[in-house]
């Protein structure tokens, strides 16, 4: 198997909302053997059935990742329209960190990334974001982003009440098993291969969970 479709298979196995399965299938046919699509590639009536999940974010200088177009679901999420809006400020003080070095990763290392989001008024059901993916704009890298943000079911509040700041609690770096090893310290152990730290967070390398470190700061819950 190569190391493309060893990825895919990793990927698409471990989304579990039917949403994310979907745009990771369509953006992996429209990038075919290359790391990434051309934005100008992605056709919206191919997507038709998800559009209201998805949003693609630009790269700008500061870092801050404005929305160019920001799905039907976002903006009910938040009660507002959030095209323009900066991506980093959805998130809480404790997640900002994490984002920002998630997101420089999908960037760096043309790789796609799942993120597992908690977000909802007084204390009621999360919501999810599972997908970030990298895209090329002009034949540029480091230029834009395709998200979707999936609820793992339509809450009776969403487009009524504003959510609060989202908090990542769980990611996953569908990386090549070419990349594994250059993430992985010369005297790590079998129990630590592949481990590294994202702001708040523990990832674990070849899909599986990096997740909120009980060692370290404290879970930020729904803020």
């Amino acid at each position: 198997m190569t190391n493309t479709l060893a990825a895919r298979r990793v990927g698409y196995t471990q989304m579990k909302q039917a949403a994310s399965q979907e745009l990771f299938s369509y953006w992996n046919q429209v990038r075919g053997s290359r790391l990434e699509p051309e934005r100008a590639e992605l056709k919206p009536g191919s997507i038709r059935g998800i559009l209201a999940n998805t949003f693609i974010l630009e790269v700008d200088a500061q870092l801050l990742f404005p929305m160019r177009i920001a799905g039907t679901r976002l903006g009910a999420l938040f009660t507002s329209d959030k095209k323009g809006q900066n991506f980093i400020d959805l998130w809480d003080e404790l997640s900002r960190e994490a984002i920002h070095e998630l997101l420089a990763t999908v960037l760096n290392e043309r790789s796609p990334a799942l993120a597992g989001v908690l977000s909802s008024p007084e204390g009621l059901p999360p919501l999810e974001l599972e997908l970030l993916l990298p895209l090329r704009h002009y034949g540029k890298t480091h230029a834009r982003i395709l998200g979707s943000m999936t609820p793992c079911f339509i809450p009776s509040w969403l487009g009524m009440v504003q959510s609060p700041e989202l908090h990542v609690n769980s990611m996953r770096i569908i990386r090549r098993p070419d990349q594994l090893s250059h993430h992985v310290h010369p005297a790590a152990s079998a129990e630590t291969a592949g481990v590294q730290r994202i702001g708040h967070l523990t990832v674990f390398n070849g899909g599986k969970s990096l997740q909120d470190d009980p060692q370290g700061l404290p879970r930020g819950g729904g803020q």
